[in-house]
């Protein structure tokens, strides 16, 4: 069951309008397939990550696949993706148990198609669990290519319950009491050479003789038996006290090197000097010193001091750069200039409202050195006044080398399609924050960019609606008509534009399903266009505690409005329910409204759809756009299907 009324199960990507041309069918034969699933390892243990990836083979030319997917409830499900790289529509989340890709015709594809990634829960004991997916193949003819379903079986270890410890000569290990095998193999410890009896288990052996440090020690140093020693050793005449036991002794006077050399050779003692004189400086990495030219002496060592940064190599957008400063005893130090950050590209989502989705390359995560990520995006408000969206999170889309972090800019609103959003890539590197060059981007430029771009026709209409739309949604609310969305369409690109105005089909019915005993009422239904496309339904009860609403459509979709997301309209005197979730190509779908009080139906069912405004609208001033709007819907509706 969906939780939010904002967000579709499926989301539409459009940047798979930049991928492929065309998604219309044509014939083609069907074969026998092969699907083969398989796990990454031999067995797991509770807390594992599993792969499984499925590869197709003998498929010959198709289309689309679907999956089904299916497993043990040992395991949980917490990633996968398609890995087909010329896909122009990959879909799949975490938490459908189906997954669908479509090419953007019949494709010649054999090998590793599709992945999950699973968790081995808590709950899994000793022995094999399975993944199946049970495959759909099409070709573009719409045969259907027969395939079986495939099976992975993921294979849990032994948690290895301890039985005995075993031992011989050499080590001593636990024997599982579930399965017998031998474990913790390690070889005998003792404390000392004079110890004889293992300390992890029961075994003895035969043991040496005593270890004494020296001649002058008495005492084992192993079990403290005692002995008779020799006499006293010294290192040399200097050394008063015996190396083996500190033994004192009389001793003649120090010896040095020079005038300069301040330590005994023979003991360190150290005495007073004249002045050194020093010589050039002397360093390593980690500081620099001076030493006397007359002896060993040597200068404090001290820490570099270094010049400005001098730049060896510049870094570009793919590699990074050289710097150094240098240290007045000649020492160099280097750093790396991290690689120039840029944004890959830029697409649309075409939701209620509008999306920018500014995509990134992978490594300035993963190879450059760059954490702290963040995206600031500048926007005029509707007087206006420019303001900033900090965006940290992302998402990842695509595999491989097409793999791109995804920063979202939300809420272009239809009459802001030639508004510029100025978009800069932020990040820290080694402690210092760096950024991109600012990028402007509008929904415009889009438009312009994919119309100069782009061989299909059907696509070239959706994109001259959807600049119309905008343009409409500009003389409506007067917003920046100097600057229209359509102004600079050439007249062959305007002539791709839709101009037909269809009867509209009025889908409202306040009655579609009853109920006996309804405590609240439907009163209107209408749409907000300004700052999206949402629905907003009006209804009436003496007592909102308890009371969701649900909508659904006829392909099966479900939203859920929450009572804290139900608004009081004081001046209507009216509670409101207001909906976004449908997309350009569904504003002709119907969808129902029932109000739910502590899950059970409370209100009769409404049936209402986008188009059933626009039907019945006697807004002169709205007839305009809405009219482009439904010739974008109807647009999109043929590109997409």
């Amino acid at each position: 069951m969906k939780t939010s009324v904002f967000k579709k199960a499926v989301a539409l990507v459009v940047c798979a309008l930049m991928l492929f041309s065309t998604l219309v069918i044509s014939a083609g034969a069907a074969t026998v397939a092969t699907l083969t699933v398989a796990a990454d390892g031999d067995s797991y243990n509770v807390g594992d990550t599993v792969k499984v990836t499925a590869s197709v083979s003998d498929a010959g030319s198709f289309q689309s696949m679907g999956l089904t997917i299916a497993y043990d409830d040992v395991l949980e499900l917490v990633g996968g993706g398609w890995l087909a790289e010329d896909a122009v529509i990959a879909d799949y989340t975490v938490g459908n148990a189906k997954a669908a890709m479509t090419f953007e015709a019949d494709t010649a594809f054999s090998g590793d198609v599709f992945y999950l990634e699973f968790v081995v829960l808590e709950a899994a004991t000793f022995g094999d669990y399975n993944v199946t997916l049970t495959p759909v193949i099409k070709t573009e003819a719409g045969a259907v290519v027969e395939c079986a379903a495939g099976t992975a079986t993921v294979t849990v270890a032994c948690a290895h319950g301890m039985g005995d410890v075993a031992y011989d000569d050499e080590y001593h290990w636990d024997e599982c009491a579930d399965c017998g095998e031998d474990l913790n193999k390690t070889a005998h410890e003792f404390d000392n050479a004079c110890d004889s009896t293992c300390s992890g288990c029961e075994y003895t052996r035969e043991v040496g003789d005593h270890v004494y440090d020296n001649a002058c020690d008495a005492d084992c140093n192993n079990c403290g038996a005692i002995r008779e020693v020799g006499d006293h050793v010294y290192d040399n005449a200097c050394d008063a006290d015996c190396n083996n036991c500190g033994a004192t002794r009389e001793v003649g006077d120090h010896v040095y090197d020079n005038a300069c050399d301040a330590d005994c050779n023979n003991c360190g003692e150290v005495r007073e000097v004249g002045d050194h004189t020093w010589g050039d400086y002397d360093y390593d990495d980690d500081g620099h010193w001076q030493t006397c030219v007359n002896g060993d002496a040597t200068t404090e060592k001290t820490g570099h001091t270094y010049g400005d940064w001098i730049v060896e190599t510049p870094a570009t957008n793919t590699t990074t750069g050289v710097k150094y400063r240098e240290c007045v005893c000649g020492h160099k130090e280097t750093a790396v200039i991290p690689a120039t950050m840029k944004f890959a590209s830029a697409t649309l989502t075409l939701e209620s409202s509008i999306t920018i989705n500014y995509k990134v390359k992978p490594e300035y995560f993963t190879n450059y050195g760059y954490t702290d990520h963040y995206v600031v995006f500048t926007f005029d408000d509707d007087n206006g006044v420019p303001y900033d969206t900090v965006v940290s999170d992302y998402r990842i889309e695509g595999t491989g080398s097409s793999q791109r972090y995804v920063f979202e800019f939300n809420g272009v609103k239809s009459f802001q399609m030639t508004q510029t959003v100025v978009a800069t890539l932020y990040a820290t590197y080694d402690g210092e924050l760096y950024s991109s060059a600012p990028q402007e981007y509008s929904v415009a430029t889009y438009c312009y960019n994919r119309l100069e771009k782009s061989d299909d026709e059907v696509f070239k209409s959706l994109i001259v609606d959807l600049l119309n739309y905008g343009t409409e949604a500009q003389l409506l609310w007067k917003h920046k008509t100097d600057d229209l969305a359509n102004a600079a369409l050439t007249p062959e690109q305007a002539a791709l534009g839709s101009t037909t105005t269809r009867d509209y089909v009025d889908s409202l019915n306040t009655t579609h399903a009853t109920i006996s005993n309804a405590t609240a009422t439907w009163k209107s239904a209408s749409l907000i266009m300004y700052d999206a496309v949402i629905i907003r339904m009006r209804f009436i009860t003496d007592d909102i505690s308890g009371i969701t609403a649900k909508i659904t459509n006829d392909n099966g979709d479900e939203w859920i409005v929450n009572n804290e997301d139900i608004v009081w309209n004081a001046d209507a005197g009216r509670y409101e329910v207001y909906f976004d979730g449908l997309y350009a190509m569904e504003m002709s779908d119907v969808v129902y409204f029932t109000l739910y009080r502590d899950g059970v139906a409370t209100s009769n069912t409404i049936a209402y759809s986008i188009e059933s405004y626009v039907a019945r609208n006697t807004n002169a001033s709205q007839t305009a756009l809405l009219e482009a709007m439904m010739r974008y819907g109807d647009s999109a509706v043929k590109y997409f299907g």
